[in-house]
């Protein structure tokens, strides 16, 4: 509505200690509030328009999007006017306007769109005739969006759980412009200006006495990453491309050596170039190998495949019946016994509802699972086994005393080379070959929980974008969402 159509009115200021303002009267239906952007200039009352999108775009054909467009200048004496050439250095004249339209926060389901009038001007050289147009200072300089919803983008891109799509609904533009802005915030956060003029990543501005370190599946075909954690904080202080040796110095080349004589130990799998990098330029560094990916090996490498050989022997003999009580048997030999005992205490409890709408039943817990495993170390030498070296193992890791732990870690090669099985004297020899780096865990009780919840949480960022093209943006995600 026009200016001239209010009347003025005076709004008091209760909560404030300044002067009140004198505002226009809005007639019904019209509201009057600061947008916060200064050198915006109403010239016209706003107007409903639609705009079809992009023809080419599935599912999108033929759609309309609704916008609420104001026009608008640039307020007088807050725009930056050109006087000269920046080709020739000659005047510039005045020649014409162009419009150009800017996003700014939506309203409800519409689409809000600054339509500004944007002076040109031209060079009075008859050899140059350069052409300039007026900037918007209301306007970022990447896209076409003003400074207030590019914080609002900002703000909402600090929620965990709301993906770039989302973002893109709620504020009524493009996904693209979204991961451009959310690609910039990352780099000013956590990048800086090299002295050859690239861009680098800042190093880490507090000790770590403990970091973790492991690979994750970057893309298909064997492309992997490395994360390097700081395990007191959880942190991610380095994503790089490839698992070897290279990616270890570069990362202690990066951090320095005055950092790197602040780390005690560094907890991994068993990965022989990271420990061999490690040892290598730094051999005060403890190399812890934890738990969790110790019974990893023993669970992959020996349960599983010893279940699989005995299945296969009973069907070979001839005892159907005996066989079939070990074709679902793998959780359960896998599992601790408290975890077995804990599922039987959920014993006739339902796990899992019902619907009569779908026709779906309720599942109860039937089974005793903790008598089922009984029974399988009873009738079978190799599961007895099994049973004891993961009990072993349990108590070896709980241990402070790093001689009480060799013993231990001793007697479980000698059981595993005594059963005469392949995959046990694989496994025992898989502790033979890394016994410096377990034994080490008495002292340090590292444990790399961090880093698989960290390689968890990668996968979910994954998930929820359905993937990355853009790796340098990915590893961005990554650092910045360990910091939440």
């Amino acid at each position: 509505m026009p200016a001239t159509n209010y009347k003025q009115m005076t709004i008091p200021m209760e909560d404030h200690k300044t002067t009140p303002t004198v505002a226009p009267f809005a007639p019904p239906g019209v509201m009057i509030f600061n947008c916060g952007l200064p050198a915006f200039q109403q010239t016209g009352e706003a107007y409903e328009a639609f705009r079809e999108f992009n023809s080419q775009k599935k599912d999108k054909s033929g759609a309309k999007r609704k916008m609420l467009v104001f026009p608008c200048k640039v307020a007088d004496n807050m725009g930056l006017q050109p006087v000269f050439c920046p080709i020739c250095g000659a005047f510039l004249k005045k020649n014409g306007t162009t419009q150009i339209d800017v996003l700014h926060i939506p309203f409800g389901t519409s689409r809000t769109v600054l339509r500004a009038d944007r002076q040109q001007y031209q060079c009075t050289n008859p050899e140059c005739r350069h052409k300039v147009s007026e900037e918007i200072p209301f306007k970022i300089d990447a896209h076409k969006v003003t400074q207030q919803l590019e914080n609002l983008i900002k703000d909402l891109l600090g929620m965990s759980t709301i993906t770039l799509k989302d973002i893109a609904t709620i504020t009524k533009t493009d996904k693209g412009i979204i991961k451009d802005i959310d690609k910039k915030r990352l780099l000013e956060q956590y990048t800086e200006q090299g002295e050859d003029g690239k861009r680098k990543m800042k190093p880490p501005t507090v000790y770590s006495p403990f970091i973790g370190i492991d690979e994750f599946l970057l893309h298909k075909g064997h492309q992997y990453a490395t994360i390097i954690i700081d395990l007191t904080t959880g942190h991610v202080l380095q994503v790089a491309r490839g698992k070897k040796k290279d990616v270890v110095y570069k990362f202690m080349d990066w951090v320095g050596k005055d950092w790197m004589k602040h780390v005690k130990a560094v907890a991994c799998d068993m990965n022989t170039d990271y420990c061999e990098a490690f040892q290598e330029r730094y051999p005060d560094i403890k190399v812890v190998f934890d738990y969790f990916h110790i019974i990893k090996n023993f669970n992959e490498k020996v349960v599983s495949e010893v279940r699989k050989d005995e299945y296969r022997r009973l069907i070979a003999e001839g005892r159907v019946d005996e066989a079939k009580h070990l074709k679902g048997a793998k959780y359960i030999l896998m599992s601790s016994r408290e975890s077995l005992e804990a599922h039987d205490a959920l014993m006739g409890q339902v796990i899992k509802p019902g619907s009569q709408l779908f026709d779906i039943p309720e599942v109860k817990v039937k089974k005793a699972l903790t008598e089922i495993y009984d029974k399988l170390i009873s009738e079978n030498k190799l599961f007895l086994t099994i049973d004891m070296i993961k009990e072993e193992l349990k108590e070896a890791f709980t241990t402070t005393d790093a001689d009480v732990m060799k013993k231990m870690i001793g007697h479980i090669i000698a059981v595993c080379y005594a059963t005469g099985n392949s995959h046990f004297k694989w496994f025992g020899n898989m502790l033979k070959n890394h016994r410096s780096g377990i034994l080490t865990h008495a002292e340090s009780h590292l444990s790399s929980g961090k880093v698989e919840g960290t390689n968890r949480l990668i996968k979910t960022i994954r998930w929820q974008a359905y993937g990355f093209k853009d790796d340098e943006y990915f590893f961005l995600k990554i650092m910045d969402a360990s910091r939440r």
